[in-house]
């Protein structure tokens, strides 16, 4: 199972919350970051354990900061969370660039759509893949590409495929669209295609961690 993100950006408020069943400690916060196209966006994050107890001491609003880890879905939701496994403080920013970096490597649970949303009136194609753990067998995530490589994977993949894709994480806030609370807002979050390899022989069973 091959699924890693690694960013670069500011932090927003902490929350600390302690699970109730062990006392804990969680950690929740966001990020801002900057995709590869220049557009910010703000990632959630999540720590628990030792690094929810280092990410207390040691982190405040403000500070720029890399993090490692990995991601999961909401419980609800489309709401993609970074899982942090480690990060660092960074003391000297003036070099410093926001960043995002994530790599998936899964398999295409749903027939690819196309369709002509951008504002360039290119391609974009959108798809599912499928990167199951032993604590989670239908952990999916939504894709999205653009472009000249949307043509690539519309002609190269298809449902059931292994794929290894590059790419950044984007979260974007979008109304609901419920009859009840229509101008509730509601975050979802995409991983954005950068490169893709198709895997001919891998299988599902390779995936699990």
């Amino acid at each position: 199972m091959l699924n890693k993100i690694k960013v670069i950006g500011k932090i927003l408020p902490l929350e600390l919350k302690e699970k109730s069943t062990t006392q804990e400690l969680l950690v929740y916060f966001s990020l801002i970051v900057v995709n590869p196209n220049e557009a910010r966006t703000v990632l959630r994050c999540h720590a628990s354990g030792k690094v929810a107890i280092e990410l207390e001491k040691e982190a405040r609003e403000g500070e720029m900061v890399e993090v490692r880890g990995y991601l999961r879905n909401e419980k609800e939701g489309r709401q993609i969370i970074v899982r942090v496994q480690e990060f660092t403080k960074l003391e000297n920013i003036e070099n410093v660039s926001l960043f995002n970096q994530a790599r998936l490597l899964g398999k295409v649970v749903t027939d690819l759509e196309i369709s002509r949303k951008s504002e360039d009136n290119s391609k974009i194609v959108s798809f599912k893949v499928e990167i199951p753990t032993k604590e989670n067998k239908l952990n999916t995530f939504f894709c999205r590409a653009q472009g000249e490589l949307a043509l690539e994977i519309t002609n190269q993949v298809k449902k059931r495929d292994v794929i290894l894709l590059e790419g950044f994480l984007q979260t974007k806030k979008v109304n609901s669209g419920e009859d009840i609370y229509p101008e509730k807002v509601v975050r979802i979050s995409s991983f954005i295609c950068q490169s893709f390899v198709r895997l001919d022989t891998a299988t599902v069973s390779d995936f699990y961690s």
